[in-house]
């Protein structure tokens, strides 16, 4: 189960994991293990789909891309 993490609903919710729930209502998790779950697999997504339109419009192919900001260091992102 995966959302768009660029909706314009996750901008600055009072409450994020209700943000995240209401994406996700039609397939909610079932715990927090699986909505953190979902959220990384979002973000993955997210990520891949960019490197693909950039690497498209610059017709360059790159092997690392470099995440700041928080949770930017868990291991389940390096792809």
């Amino acid at each position: 189960m995966t959302f768009d993490v660029n909706d314009s609903s996750l901008v600055a919710p009072t409450s994020m994991k209700d943000a995240v729930m209401k994406l996700l209502e039609k397939n909610p998790p079932q715990n927090n293990l699986e909505l953190i779950s979902s959220v990384y697999r979002s973000m993955t997504v997210s990520y891949k789909k960019a490197i693909d339109e950039l690497e498209r419009i610059t017709d360059k192919k790159y092997d690392s891309i470099y995440i700041v900001g928080g949770g930017a260091k868990i291991n389940i992102l390096i792809i």
